[in-house]
């Protein structure tokens, strides 16, 4: 991870301050899974096959280090301390991306600008950044990194991963299992199981899921400090582009976050936690703009050649919404060109 903060990204912050209106975006997120149970409270790696989790043998460290380069960090929904109110944490995190009639894809290795990995390679992360008990700014990233089968046309490799990162000594704690499908998983969500584990869950629809359960290596969740949330499609990794032919068609990215993981109808998996006041969001929460404040000021190295239409960051901001006293979203469009298509509006290009 190659971690840069000389550029100025885009962030959501939520800051607490009663009594302010919320603004709703008049948009709701589908519920894109079927309801399941989270996987096991036990660090491995699973997948979920006629209505139950079954264990697989996750991903040697030689092979992480030989097929899976590590990912990056994009800004997006955070919450900020105001007037001393500290927001309870969020307790699970989706990253979800539609495409719509975009072009080919190819992942450019940035120091060539030569393509790599064969077509259709990107990632989808969803990402936090924290000041981790290790007293360093840390990074955990719930990511699948999908790659196309060298042997056979039509299949991919999803490489569903849980990275725990130290940013500032540059120490990957990878865990990751590699599955073979003819999709690849166009949804991602991190969650705590509570106990001390972490999971990142991956899938498309109703269809196949795969998820990997680790330790919470630096006390994320266990220490309150998941405040914030960022992420969406990037080039594979090693600060790759994913670059999409021709100036035709988009894609839509979701991002949603829940102090209560029941509560997140963005991809939903229980865990039979009951959902309490005290984690309510309560209406307080109102949309900051900030660059790059909801993630210590870090952004990615890694990119895309998709521009998100919402333009100037102080005018056109993604609004956020509240599906339930637990849970926010906000959405937005991306095209080649940062242009919605004739007689559309900025941000979904509806």
């Amino acid at each position: 991870m190659r971690i840069s903060n000389s550029r100025l990204t885009l962030a959501l912050a939520l800051a607490l301050a009663g009594g302010y209106a919320v603004q709703a975006s008049g948009q709701s997120m589908p519920d894109t899974s079927p309801v399941a149970t989270a996987p096991p409270n036990e660090p491995g790696c699973y997948r979920y096959i006629n209505g139950d989790w079954q264990r697989l043998t996750c991903d040697s460290a030689e092979y992480i280090e030989k097929h899976i380069p590590r990912p990056e960090i994009l800004a997006g929904i955070g919450e900020i301390t105001v007037k001393s109110k500290t927001p309870d944490p969020f307790r699970t995190s989706s990253v979800f991306v539609d495409l719509s009639q975009l072009g080919s894809e190819e992942d450019i290795d940035p120091a060539t600008g030569l393509p790599e990995g064969g077509p259709n390679a990107y990632s989808i992360q969803a990402n936090v950044f924290f000041k981790g008990d290790n007293g360093d700014d840390d990074g955990l990233q719930f990511t699948n990194q999908a790659q196309p089968d060298k042997s056979i046309p039509g299949l991919y490799w999803n490489n569903v991963c849980v990275w725990q990162v130290d940013v500032d000594t540059q120490k990957y704690d990878p865990t990751c299992v590699s599955v073979l499908f003819g999709v690849i998983f166009n949804e991602v969500k991190g969650i705590d199981l509570g106990k001390g584990n972490l999971a990142t869950i991956a899938f498309l629809g109703g269809g196949e899921i795969a998820a990997v359960v680790a330790a919470d290596k630096y006390h994320l969740a266990d220490l309150n400090r998941w405040n914030n949330i960022s992420g969406g499609l990037l080039g594979l990794g090693n600060g790759s582009k994913a670059s999409f032919a021709g100036k035709e068609g988009m894609s839509v990215t979701k991002i949603g976050a829940s102090t209560c993981a029941d509560a997140d109808v963005l991809g939903e998996f229980q865990t039979g936690s009951a959902c309490t006041d005290a984690e309510k969001l309560d209406g307080r929460a109102i949309p900051v703009v900030s660059p790059s404040g909801a993630t210590l000021g870090d952004s990615t190295v890694e990119t895309t050649s998709l521009v998100p239409v919402t333009g100037n960051p102080i005018s056109s901001l993604p609004k956020v919404s509240f599906p339930n006293d637990w849970a926010v979203e906000m959405e937005y469009a991306s095209t080649p060109t940062g242009k919605c298509p004739g007689g559309t509006k900025s941000p979904l290009c509806k």
